[in-house]
């Protein structure tokens, strides 16, 4: 583990491996040597997350990725709606406030994970919606919905509908297989259980999302996604790409396939329930213990525990970099990622030094 050992949702720690193959690529992007490691690293994670089509390669952060998918389907006679149930939920109203595009929210107090009957009666009371997005986990309460069923009953009941998933924290940390999967612009992004730093984003985008945005003329040079398809199809970036992000991504990739992806959605799984034990145990208030992510658990500490003092103690005395809460939520919540190549014993040795924190206050 590094000096500062992160059990952070995002970024996470990144294996020697993974550095190693970022600093050993020192290609430029306009030849046939990066063109062979860009379109195998695409062709890697379409078959790990079972997708039918090729991801497209975005140079920015996630939030980027979810700007870019809004911006080249939604168009000015759409509406958008969105689940806003936390910090992330929200961007979804604010990227279509600042492209002056029409929006919808389904608002949920935060910590609590949409049903499929709170989607589908909002979208029965809206049926100017052209367009529903959600996250599949929301890292900021560590809560994940039920985006499988939610997304099984909408293509049911509104076929039309094009269904957007935020899936930047849950990629990689529970089973998918977007082959079955009526999800029709997938977001996900390097940062997170992929272990590679910021600043690639990964869009799975299907032919019904092509359609529905034929018509939409471009707002945006950098992310025109139509633009980046044809020259991705060809074997490149439109623009300069991540390529040391892209190598460390392929890395990624093969340390996850040595593991056995069942394994790591097990190890993922594992590692969420010791943590909401490791919570339970000292005392702390889990924020939703039946929808609990496999990417981050948070919870609120005992009222004698100040939950900023906690995590500066933490880093000061154990080097261990935890999360808080946002918004709402600062200084009241407490939230440990466990993604990427965290183990259970990685979970115990975090909790058993918070432990150690509890007892010297």
């Amino acid at each position: 583990m590094p000096q500062i050992s992160l059990f952070t949702p995002g970024p996470t720690h990144i294996p020697d491996e993974i550095l190693r193959a970022m600093h050993s690529h020192e290609l430029h992007h306009r030849t046939p040597e990066f063109r062979r490691l860009f379109q195998d690293t695409r062709e890697q994670l379409a078959q790990a997350m079972h997708s039918p089509v090729l991801p497209l390669f975005l140079s920015c952060s996630g939030t980027g990725g979810m700007e870019a998918v809004v911006l080249n389907s939604v168009g000015p006679s759409d509406t958008l709606g969105y689940l806003d149930a936390g910090k992330f939920g929200e961007r979804w109203g604010q990227i279509a406030e600042s492209a002056q595009l029409r929006s919808k929210r389904l608002q949920l107090p935060w910590g609590e994970s949409a049903t499929t009957e709170n989607v589908i009666s909002f979208l029965e009371q809206s049926p100017e919606i052209t367009h529903f997005a959600l996250q599949f986990c929301e890292t900021s309460t560590t809560v994940e919905h039920d985006v499988t069923s939610i997304s099984q009953s909408i293509k049911e009941r509104f076929p039309h509908i094009i269904l957007i998933i935020d899936a930047i924290s849950s990629a990689a940390t529970v089973k998918w297989d977007l082959n079955a999967q009526h999800w029709d612009a997938v977001i996900t992004a390097s940062q997170k259980s992929f272990m590679v730093p910021p600043g690639l984003t990964m869009l799975f985008l299907s032919p019904k999302y092509w359609d529905s945005s034929a018509d939409i003329k471009p707002r945006t040079l950098y992310f025109d996604l139509k633009n980046e398809y044809r020259q991705q199809t060809s074997g490149n970036a439109a623009w300069t790409p991540a390529i040391s992000l892209i190598a460390g991504l392929k890395a990624a990739l093969s340390l996850f396939e040595r593991e056995g992806w069942e394994n790591v959605y097990t190890r993922h799984k594992n590692c969420r329930n010791r943590a909401l034990f490791w919570f339970s145990e000292l005392g702390f208030s889990p924020i939703n213990v039946s929808h609990g992510a496999h990417s981050v658990s948070g919870a609120r500490p005992p009222l004698s525990i100040n939950a900023e003092k906690l995590r500066s103690t933490l880093k000061s005395r154990f080097q261990i970099q935890v999360a808080g809460g946002q918004d709402e939520w600062k200084g009241e919540v407490v939230r440990i990622g466990h993604m990427g190549i965290i183990s259970s014993e990685d979970i115990d040795r975090c909790f058993l030094c918070i432990q150690q924190v509890i007892n010297q206050e």
